[in-house]
Order: C-alpha cells, then sequence, then structure tokens
C-alpha cells in the first residue's frame, strides 16, 4: 500500500510542476509576485512601501521573499518562466499535506484504503491541483507547516509544545492565519508550562522574522498585513452584495454598500469576534485536536467578510485529517466549476457569473452546515498522551 501512496504522491507532483510551468496561472497574482520579486531583488527592506501602492500586491509576512529572489535568479540563469519556480513550494507543500495526513492517520488507526483515498484527494483534488499548480497562490506552503504543527502535538513527547509553536510560527511567517493553530492547541496543553512553551516560540518566530521590516519601515508593513481580502469572490460580500461578484468577473463597475465597505474596512472585527467565541467553547468542550483545529478553521473560512478560491486550501487538510472524506470531496466538487469561471474571466454573459455565484453560495452553505455538525458534536476526549499512559 505505501508504494501506492508514494506512486499517488509523484504522478500528482508531477502534474502540478507541469501546469506550474505550462500555464501563467491568475494574472493579477502572478503580475503581483513579478513586481514582488524585483523589489525584493532592488531593494528588500522598503518592499512593503514600494510594492503595496493602491493594490496590495503583497500583504504577507517576508518568509518567502529568499524564495522569490532564488525564483528570479533561476528564471534569468535556467530559464523557465519565473511564475512555475515560484510556484514549486506551494507543489511541494501539497505532497507534504498528503504525507503529513498519511501520517495522522497511521497514529490513529486509520486503514491503508481509507489513507489513499485522503492521498488522493490530496494529490489529484482539483481545489489543490487548481491553487498550487495553476493559480500560483501560497496557502498550501503555510498550511503545511500548520498541519505539522498538529502531527508535531499529536505524536506527543515532552517537546510537543516546542516543536508546533516553532511549526506554528513558521506557518504564520508565510501568511498570518494559522497563528490561529495556537487555539485549539492551548486548550488541550496538559498545564500552563505547556502553553507557554506553545505560544512563546510561535510568537518570537513571526515576530524575529519580520523585525528588519518592521524597524525599516514599521507603518507601510502593518499596513500591508491587514489582508482585506477581494470582496465579491465568495463568502459573506457575495451574499450581501452580488454586484460585487459581477465586477470582478465581467469587469463593470460595481455599486457598493454601506454595510459592505463597512465590513470591508473593518473585516476583522466579525471573524475575530467569532474566533473568540469558538476559543471559549473549545476552552470548555476541549475536543480532540483535530477536530478543535477543524472548528477554528471553519470559523474563519464563514465568518471571514471575503472568501477566496485558496481559503479552500486552509480547511480541506483538516477535514481530511478528521475523517470528513465526503465532505472534502463535495467542497472540491464545487469549487471546480468556480474555479474555471474565474480563471476564464472576465465574461460578456451574466450566466458565468450566476454559475460562480450559485457554487460559492453553495460551498458557504455547506461549510457553515458543517460548522454547525461540527459544534454540536464536539465533546471532550482524553490526550493522546494520557490515553497511551493509561493503556500502559
Amino acid at each position: 500500500m505505501k508504494r501506492w501512496f508514494w506512486l499517488l504522491v509523484a504522478v500528482g507532483l508531477l502534474a502540478r510542476v507541469v501546469l506550474a510551468f505550462a500555464f501563467r496561472g491568475a494574472d493579477f497574482d502572478i503580475d503581483s509576485f513579478e513586481i514582488v520579486q524585483h523589489a525584493v531583488r532592488d531593494d528588500p527592506l522598503h518592499v512593503y512601501g514600494d510594492v503595496n501602492h493602491g493594490f496590495y500586491r503583497w500583504p504577507y509576512p517576508p518568509l518567502y521573499f529568499p524564495w522569490m529572489a532564488l525564483a528570479g535568479w533561476l528564471h534569468d540563469t535556467v530559464g523557465l518562466r519565473f511564475d512555475g519556480w515560484f510556484q514549486l513550494p506551494a507543489c511541494f507543500a501539497d505532497a507534504g499535506i498528503a504525507w503529513l495526513l498519511w501520517r495522522l492517520g497511521e497514529l490513529r488507526g486509520v486503514g491503508e484504503r481509507t489513507r489513499l483515498i485522503v492521498t488522493a484527494l490530496v494529490m489529484f483534488g482539483p481545489t489543490f491541483l487548481m491553487i498550487s499548480g495553476y493559480h500560483g497562490q501560497i496557502d498550501a506552503t503555510a498550511i503545511f507547516f500548520a498541519l505539522a504543527a498538529l502531527l508535531a502535538w499529536e505524536e506527543g513527547g515532552e517537546r510537543r509544545a516546542l516543536y508546533a509553536g516553532l511549526l506554528i510560527g513558521v506557518a504564520g511567517a508565510v501568511k498570518i492565519v494559522p497563528l490561529v493553530m495556537l487555539v485549539p492547541l492551548v486548550v488541550r496543553a496538559r498545564n500552563r508550562r505547556e502553553v507557554i512553551a506553545l505560544c512563546v516560540p510561535a510568537v518570537a518566530v513571526f515576530v524575529v522574522v519580520l523585525l528588519p521590516w518592521l524597524a525599516t519601515d514599521f507603518s507601510s508593513t502593518v499596513d500591508s498585513l491587514k489582508n482585506r481580502g477581494f470582496p465579491g469572490l465568495g463568502g459573506i460580500s457575495l451574499i450581501l452584495n452580488p454586484d460585487l461578484t459581477d465586477a470582478a468577473l465581467r469587469g463593470t463597475t460595481p455599486t457598493n454598500t454601506a454595510l459592505i465597505e463597512w465590513l470591508n474596512n473593518n473585516g476583522w472585527i466579525v471573524p475575530f469576534v467569532s474566533l473568540c467565541a469558538a476559543t471559549l467553547f473549545l476552552w470548555r468542550r476541549k475536543p480532540d485536536p483535530i477536530v478543535g483545529s477543524l472548528i477554528v478553521w471553519l470559523v474563519l473560512m464563514t465568518m471571514g467578510i471575503n472568501f477566496a478560491l485558496q481559503y479552500a486550501i486552509w480547511g480541506l487538510p483538516f477535514l481530511l485529517a478528521a475523517g470528513r472524506l465526503r465532505a472534502a470531496a463535495l467542497l472540491q466538487v464545487l469549487l471546480l466549476p468556480a474555479g474555471i469561471v474565474f480563471y476564464l474571466a472576465p465574461w460578456q454573459s451574466s450566466g458565468a457569473v450566476v454559475v460562480y455565484s450559485a457554487c460559492m453560495i453553495a460551498v458557504w452553505l455547506l461549510l457553515v452546515g458543517l460548522l454547525v455538525r461540527e459544534v454540536l458534536s464536539a465533546r471532550a476526549t482524553p490526550s493522546r498522551s494520557r490515553s497511551a499512559a493509561a493503556a500502559r
């Protein structure tokens, strides 16, 4: 069975690499990466101030900057497209996610047949393929480290908190959002000392990576990291104002509402309050860490104002880790036509907008339903380390 796992990973990885070098992907994002890599090579410590004027070309932490510069050098020296080189870490991150899920399943006694299905849903799942192999976004890289933190915690040991915290810090230095992984692990910590051992390394790694840019251009750096997303592509903003979706996909002029404008400018409030409520819930229920992680990601995906296709990568690995294989497959099926419409935009006809909107609303409703189910069924479970000790 392990040979089949490696075969699936190898073929899926090859497919991603071919896609990455054969197609340009999402124009705005690839244009942004090209702009940023030139800025990184010219004046790395002033990147945020140089590239984020009006449009936020890089609203993420700086951990990717070295690879971005290397990708530019490889393009100049070896040839092949810059965006293909740039996408390689995310392509390999998908393979890493498949291995982490295989290992998590092995720890929990999941059968090899089921683990092979999980591997196939990652390596040949259309959403994973679209985002890492075609689109070019970096979410898979960040989520790889977040999922690795969960595995480190599940494997136990006296230093599980330290290793998990370091990995969460690295994930947050790629994209800020994975720092929320502290929540489902903190509530399952053995004691206060383990809470500190988890949180301090995570925050330290994030701050140390960001520190040179904060010291050089504090205001531009902080402002750039307030990632507002793009309104109308999914989630609450699409439901409240479909005209934004029509504008995004057809290039028309949107009619914005005061509510959406306020939500977009203060987009952190709704997910922050929701995450606080989820934290209190998890603290009281203390569910399994995988279930707790899934709940946190579902909260962010449903309560975020602007949901984009790549954000599905946040929750999919945790759905698979929790054994929600049908939900993960259905989510990817719904996102496939939406992805095709999005990548082929702009459209002349409004019919494509209807298809996209219907799929994305269905995705949001599915995520809400999954969140409700997980919350209602969550219950306290003993930690793996305590269970193992009891068994001995």
